[in-house]
């Protein structure tokens, strides 16, 4: 399975602590600064991720209504009725996503945000038999 997430380039450190952890749990996580590579049209690449990730989290800190691009890719998550998980450090879900309950995380503990992410994800039932295929191939190709 496949997650997309959305924040403000001033948070990508923050954001790529939240792809790590994601990873441990055998997903994988589409962050646009680190996975478009040059001369790719970044813009037609997020479109696409958009439309096949089925999990959409949107890192909400205090930068991520001033970015250009966030507000557009919640708006088009939302159209395709994807699973959104807004992670609420300060600021609260703004919009259309204020529709949904947002999950209070702490940047000082992305373990705990990255269990709680995936304890949403099997909470809906579409996710349960994906997510349990994650776990159990990460499981197999771990050292330890």
């Amino acid at each position: 399975m496949k997650i997309f997430l959305s924040y403000s380039i001033l948070n990508r450190k923050l954001a790529a602590q939240l792809k790590d952890g994601l990873k441990k749990y055998g997903q994988e996580v589409f962050m646009a600064h680190e996975d478009i590579n040059p001369s790719i049209k970044w813009k037609e690449r997020i479109l696409k991720e958009l439309d096949i990730c089925p999990v959409f989290v949107a890192l909400l800190t205090e930068n991520f209504r001033g970015s250009e691009w966030t507000d557009q890719e919640t708006g088009i998550a939302i159209a395709k009725d994807k699973l959104i998980i807004p992670l609420m450090l300060k600021n609260e879900p703004h919009g259309f996503m204020s529709r949904n309950q947002a999950l209070k995380i702490k940047e000082d503990d992305i373990e705990s945000a990255c269990f709680k992410i995936m304890e949403t994800i099997v909470s809906e039932g579409r996710f349960t038999k994906k997510i349990k295929n994650d776990v159990i191939k990460s499981f197999g190709q771990s050292n330890s």
